[in-house]
C-alpha cells in the first residue's frame, strides 16, 4: 500500500474538519486553527498542482464561459475595490482548487477519490461529536458539545419540543462544530460519500441510519430540508417538481420569517426584527436572516462593497452567498456568482449524476442553502457542489479502499 493511499485522504479530512470546527476550537478550547488550515490548504494545493495547471489550460481555452466570467470578475473585483478583502482571495483559491480536482481527467482521478475519502472521514468525526454530545447531555452537566437554545428562539420545532419537556431551554446537538448548521453540512456530506466507500452493506445501513439520526438531533432547519428532499427524490413522480417548489418556498419562508402569537411575550432583539404582517393574533416578523439581507443591501447602497466594515458594525455576515458577494466585490461579482450557481443547476440536471437520488438531494439542498449560508470560501460546499463535473464510475476499485458503484442509484436505501 502506497503512503499516499492513507496520507492524502487524512490531509483532506483534516482540511474539511478543521475548517468546519475552527469556531468550536476557538470558543471552547481557545485554540486558533487558522494557521493549521492555511498549512493544510497549501498542502492540498501542492498535492493537486498538476490538476490545477490542467484546469488553467482549460480555463485559458474557455475564457468565454461561466468559469471565465466568475474568475475574471473576481480578479477585477480584487484590483478595483478600494477595500482589501482577503475573502476574495480565499474564495478564488477555494473555487479553483475544487474545480480543478473535479475537472475530469483520468490522470487526476486518484486525487478526486482521495478527496471523497477525506470528506467521509471528516464527516465521521462530526458524527462522533454529535453522538458524544448525546452522552454528554445524559451523563454530565457540561454543554461543550451542545448548543443551548432559549425557548423563544424562532423555530417552531424547537418550541414544540420545549413545550413537551416544560423547559425554558433545550439543546441542539452541534458536536465539534460551533454551529448546528455546519454540523448538518458535514453530516449531509458523510451521508452522500458513504455511497462511495466500500463497506459491508450491513455496516453501511447502520452508518447511514446514524447520519440521519444525528441530522435530526442537530435540529437544524437544513437537516429537515435534506431529509425531506431525500424522501421526495426517493418517491419520484410527476408531482415532484411541484412538491420541490413548495418545499423551497416553505424553507425560505421559515428561514427568513418568524411567526409569533400575540399571546407570547414581546419579541425584540437578536432573532426577531421588523413586523411584516399581522393576521388577528398572529404576527409575522423578519427574523435575523431576513433582516440581515435588507441591512446588507442598504449598506451597499450607502457605502459600496465593504464586507469587513459591515461585519464590524452588525456583528454578523449577511448569511447569503449572494449578499456576501455583493459586499465583497460589488454588483458584478454578485451577478457572476448568481449566474454561475444557475449554470451549475442547469448543467447538473443534464449530467449522469442527476440520476443519483442521494446526490440530487444533496445538490438541491446546497443550492437552496446558498440563500442563508455565506459559503463563498467553504471547502465542503465547493467540493460537493462541483462534484458532478467529474465522471460517475461504474465498478471501479481504487487501492482496494474506495469503490464508486452505480448500483446505489437504484437502491431503495437512503
Amino acid at each position: 500500500m502506497q503512503i499516499t493511499t492513507v496520507f492524502y485522504p487524512l490531509i483532506y479530512a483534516a482540511l474539511f474538519f478543521s475548517f468546519s470546527a475552527k469556531h468550536w476550537f476557538n470558543e471552547i478550547v481557545g485554540l486558533n486553527l487558522a494557521p493549521l488550515i492555511y498549512i493544510l490548504f497549501t498542502t492540498v494545493i501542492l498535492i493537486n498542482i498538476f490538476a490545477i495547471f490542467d484546469y488553467f489550460r482549460y480555463f485559458l481555452k474557455n475564457l468565454i464561459s461561466f468559469d471565465g466570467l466568475l474568475i475574471l470578475t473576481t480578479l477585477i473585483s480584487i484590483f478595483l475595490i478600494d477595500e482589501f478583502h482577503i475573502q476574495l482571495f480565499s474564495f478564488l483559491g477555494t473555487f479553483i482548487l475544487f474545480r480543478s480536482i473535479n475537472n475530469y481527467k483520468p490522470s487526476h482521478q486518484e486525487s478526486y477519490l482521495h478527496m471523497l475519502q477525506g470528506i467521509f472521514l471528516a464527516s465521521i468525526i462530526s458524527l462522533i461529536g454529535v453522538l458524544l454530545g448525546l452522552i454528554e447531555l445524559s451523563a454530565t452537566s457540561s454543554t461543550f458539545l451542545l448548543t443551548e437554545v432559549p425557548a423563544d428562539y424562532p423555530n417552531f420545532v424547537l418550541s414544540y419540543i420545549g413545550n413537551i419537556f416544560k423547559s425554558n431551554a433545550i439543546y441542539q446537538f452541534s458536536g465539534l462544530q460551533y454551529s448546528v448548521n455546519y454540523t448538518a453540512y458535514m453530516l449531509i456530506a458523510g451521508h452522500l460519500t458513504l455511497n462511495f466507500i466500500r463497506f459491508n452493506d450491513g455496516y453501511k445501513n447502520i452508518i447511514r441510519s446514524l447520519f440521519i439520526i444525528c441530522l435530526i438531533l442537530t435540529q437544524a432547519k437544513v437537516s429537515y430540508l435534506y431529509i425531506s428532499s431525500l424522501l421526495i427524490f426517493r418517491f419520484y413522480n410527476k408531482h415532484s417538481l411541484i412538491i420541490l417548489l413548495l418545499l423551497s418556498a416553505g424553507y425560505l419562508f421559515m428561514t427568513h420569517i418568524a411567526v409569533i402569537s400575540m399571546q407570547d411575550a414581546s419579541y425584540e432583539g437578536r432573532y426577531i426584527h421588523d413586523l411584516v404582517y399581522k393576521i388577528d393574533d398572529t404576527q409575522f416578523y423578519l427574523n435575523l436572516f431576513g433582516w440581515l439581507k435588507f441591512e446588507s443591501f442598504n449598506y451597499y447602497l450607502s457605502n459600496g462593497p465593504n464586507l469587513n466594515d459591515f461585519i464590524s458594525k452588525i456583528n454578523f455576515e449577511p448569511h447569503s452567498i449572494i449578499f456576501s458577494a455583493l459586499l465583497l466585490g460589488g454588483l458584478p461579482f454578485a451577478i457572476s456568482i448568481t449566474l454561475y450557481l444557475s449554470y451549475l443547476y442547469i448543467k447538473f440536471t443534464s449530467s449522469e449524476w442527476a440520476e443519483d437520488r442521494v446526490y440530487q438531494a444533496t445538490f438541491f439542498t446546497l443550492i437552496l442553502e446558498t440563500f442563508v449560508w455565506d459559503c463563498y470560501d467553504a471547502p465542503i460546499f465547493w467540493a460537493l457542489i462541483l462534484l458532478f463535473f467529474n465522471k460517475k464510475y461504474n465498478n471501479v476499485l481504487i487501492k482496494d479502499t474506495i469503490k464508486l458503484n452505480d448500483r446505489y442509484t437504484r437502491s431503495p436505501n437512503f
